[in-house]
């Protein structure tokens, strides 16, 4: 069995969203997942601005991010000639810090979803403080199946607001 995934992140900049369509042949730790194209869509200006810290946000933000990520991800399912249609789902990771309160990021999820027709996974920190973990990065999983070899060890390093080994 194989599976087309679309990964959808805002780091922590907030810069603008990123997005990477993953095919993935196999299952649980045997899955095999291969990135077949990524992209980052940079927010428009006004959306920027209005990101910054001590900014105020005028009610057109959730709909500039939104479609934003919407944007990316279209653009990056064309790029990698896949249709919407073949994804199975698409998964979105909101910053983890930057921007608390300012954007409704399960609202954010939702205006994706309504726009792309695709099933948005989204919420991973609160399911994970909700299960009794700690809401960290949920990276982990990924960063094994993604990098993992049989024929050398590796060290993953993430950099953003804070470094993670």
């Amino acid at each position: 069995m194989s599976r087309v995934l679309v990964g959808l992140a805002v780091g922590s900049g907030l810069e603008g969203a990123d997005a990477a369509v993953v095919r993935g042949p196999g299952a649980g730790l045997a899955l095999t997942p291969a990135v077949a194209k990524a992209l980052r869509v940079l927010f428009p200006p006004a959306a920027r601005d209005q990101l910054r810290p001590g900014a105020s946000p005028s009610p057109d933000l959730v709909r500039n991010v939104a479609d934003t990520l919407v944007h990316a991800t279209r653009t990056v399912l064309a790029q990698a000639g896949v249709s919407a249609r073949d994804v199975f789902a698409a998964g979105f990771l909101a910053p983890a810090r930057a921007a608390d309160g300012l954007v409704p990021w399960g609202e954010v999820a939702d205006r994706v979803a309504e726009q792309t027709g695709l099933t948005v996974v989204h919420g991973f920190r609160g399911r994970d403080r909700a299960a009794g973990g700690s809401g960290r990065a949920v990276t982990a999983a990924a960063d094994y199946l993604l990098f993992k070899s049989d024929a050398e060890d590796r060290v993953v390093v993430h950099l953003g607001s804070v470094a993670q080994v």
